[in-house]
């Protein structure tokens, strides 16, 4: 979806992850370099594998990001009272979230939420 809009600064996804997943290897995927992405927000980031790899996959392909928000909301929840609540699998999802630092490039700030 990314790859079809390349002139896109900002771009929001909100996951809809079913209750687990099952754990595998992280993929990593083919290069597609994205020259305008300036700002990237994933909403309901769980923190499963395949979260993760299309963390990476952004982190890796959006040249000029300058801001990765992670929120561990469930995008039905935003809004109500339950955006608020933290729960175990919110801070499970943050503490995952934090394996991103590490593949930062230097301009790109990370926000967990």
């Amino acid at each position: 979806m990314i790859k079809e809009c390349p002139f896109l600064h900002k771009f929001t996804l909100k996951l809809m992850n079913g209750l687990s997943s099952r754990r595998r290897q992280i993929r990593r995927f083919r290069k597609w370099p994205h020259r305008h992405l300036k700002v990237v927000e994933l909403i309901g980031f769980r923190g499963e594998t395949i979260d993760l790899e299309l963390a990476f996959s952004i982190l890796r392909n959006a040249i000029t990001l300058e801001k990765m928000i992670i929120n561990t909301n469930v995008p039905t929840q935003l809004g109500s009272y339950w955006e608020y609540e933290d729960n175990k699998l919110k801070i499970a999802a943050r503490e995952r979230a934090k394996v991103l630092e590490k593949y930062l490039r230097q301009r790109v700030q990370l926000v967990i939420h």
